[in-house]
């Protein structure tokens, strides 16, 4: 058969958003068993747009009959039927594609809601360990702050439409509320995240100047922002001591998916980088706590702890145990929409 001047454009359920870098496959489907003809393939542009010349290939159907004297096969004009085949955001879409003339065809509709854009999601890490500690517990706590900052501003801020950082007296709760509100309030907001890096205990966080804020507190002050602004917020990553046992305030407030450590975190200096690593390249949630975990798969950052806080005279020091878990939903991923 002659070649076919193809083309077209793939949206997100939307019906505006254009797919962008999509794998676009054109199939020529065949009645009979010769199997189905790949007559082009390429990929979309900026616009969601794709065109091109297919391939030439034969467009007939092997007829297979038996009488009593054997069996014979006929070659026929086969019935012209095309099908997408779309690849895109880690999915495969198929269907009846619709030609329409030259370069043109029924537009191709992916069944997925439109990615979270850089521009598009925002996060905010709150940041406060050293304060009201005195010598070397003072300085090692303002190492590990340093290190936090610069290890998310690394990972993070080319990632991000703003990096927003909470640390010394902007470390408050009160502070936390504002800013969450601010930032989902903005318009072209889709996605909040939150990286908390403050001291924890069960069912308690240790905000700005080192107080003890129990987490059905923390849950009720983030509850007052309005539900609109709330649907926006998306993950939690903590480094919290004992986040485990928050997770459930989180996901009260609205956030969708949120990890903590079972008890003492110790490990963030090979963790906290593993997580953000996977996260910002695309892995889910999951995916990236996982990293997280198997950062020191023989845990020995919670085995070096131990004798330090030992030393240190720390009541927790037998509590070291910085395996995450996760509450929600842990599909998600850096360019999802918040669901």
């Amino acid at each position: 058969m002659s070649r076919l001047a193809l083309g077209g454009k793939v949206l997100y359920n939307d019906m505006q958003t254009p797919v962008v870098n999509a794998r676009v496959q054109i199939y020529d489907l065949d009645q009979g068993g010769n199997g189905n003809d790949k007559i082009y393939e390429g990929r979309t542009n900026s616009n969601g747009e794709f065109s091109g010349l297919s391939q030439e290939w034969v467009d007939r159907n092997t007829i297979r009959f038996s009488t009593p004297f054997g069996t014979f096969t006929q070659e026929v004009p086969d019935i012209l039927a095309l099908e997408f085949r779309v690849d895109a955001d880690g999915r495969v879409h198929k269907g009846p594609y619709f030609h329409t003339g030259n370069n043109a065809s029924v537009p191709i509709v992916m069944p997925v809601t439109p990615p979270v854009l850089k521009a598009q999601r925002e996060v905010i890490h709150l940041i406060t360990l050293s304060e009201e500690m005195d010598g070397a517990s003072k300085q090692f706590y303002e190492a590990v702050e340093a290190g936090a900052a610069l290890t998310s501003n690394s990972l993070l801020g080319p990632h991000y439409g703003n990096t927003h950082y909470l640390q010394e007296q902007q470390a408050t709760l009160s502070a936390l509320c504002q800013k969450l509100e601010q930032v989902a309030a903005k318009p072209s907001v889709k996605a909040v995240d939150l990286i908390i890096s403050p001291h924890g205990l069960d069912d308690e966080l240790y905000f700005y100047p080192n107080d003890a804020v129990s987490m059905a507190l923390v849950a009720d002050k983030i509850k007052a922002i309005p539900v609109a602004y709330r649907r926006k917020f998306r993950m939690v990553f903590s480094t919290a001591c004992f986040g485990a046992s928050h997770i459930d305030e989180w996901l009260a407030c609205g956030f969708k998916v949120a990890s903590g450590s079972e008890q003492v975190y110790a490990d963030s200096v090979v963790s906290f980088p593993a997580f953000l690593g996977t996260w910002v390249m695309g892995g889910s949630f999951k995916e990236a706590v996982n990293a997280a975990n198997g950062a020191d798969p023989f845990r020995i950052q919670d085995g070096l702890a131990k004798p330090v806080m030992e030393a240190m005279g720390s009541p927790y020091a037998n509590q070291v145990n910085s395996t995450r878990r996760i509450g929600g939903s842990g599909n998600l991923r850096i360019s999802s929409i918040p669901a």
